[in-house]
């Protein structure tokens, strides 16, 4: 049987679990600042955010909570930090997005561009000579039809 948790006790649970829902909330926007806003990078986003915030108040629970184990309001809370603190980053993530991340994406498009095109080239030549070594081994080299002879042999024998 668990021993009666006092509402001091409470009050603390409820604190760490506001901060691991801020702290699941910046991570959730700098994870969607680096992959992007788009349906499937969203969707990572959130399957992530979700194992993330199942992982990270379950281990909350056994490290610091006085119970042991997450309850409703503490659950609450951490959703209710994540919601509150994601009014406030999700703007402040768009905007740093379109002015750091996005341009930042510009340049090394320039700089990797050149890189993947002579990448790809040198594998396409070394395939492309790969695949002429193949053809080589699998011939046989016969002989010219036109030149053997046939029952020269037979010829010379029989006569």
């Amino acid at each position: 049987m668990v021993a009666g948790i006092t509402a001091q006790m409470s009050l603390y649970d409820l604190v760490y679990a506001a901060g691991a829902g801020t702290l699941l909330c910046i991570g959730y926007y700098a994870l969607c600042l680096l992959l992007g806003y788009g349906v499937k990078a969203r969707f990572f986003c959130d399957a992530a955010g979700l194992v993330c915030g199942a992982l990270m108040l379950r281990s909350l629970a056994t490290v610091r909570l006085y119970a042991g184990q997450v309850r409703w309001y503490q659950l609450a809370c951490c959703a209710a930090a994540f919601w509150a603190c994601s009014l406030l980053t999700a703007p402040l993530a768009m905007r740093w997005r379109k002015r750091l991340i996005v341009p930042l994406g510009g340049w090394l498009r320039r700089i990797m561009q050149p890189l993947v095109r002579r990448l790809n080239r040198a594998v396409a030549q070394y395939c492309c000579k790969y695949r002429q070594r193949k053809k080589k081994k699998q011939k046989t080299r016969l002989q010219n039809t036109g030149k053997v002879l046939y029952n020269s042999n037979h010829s010379s024998e029989m006569q």
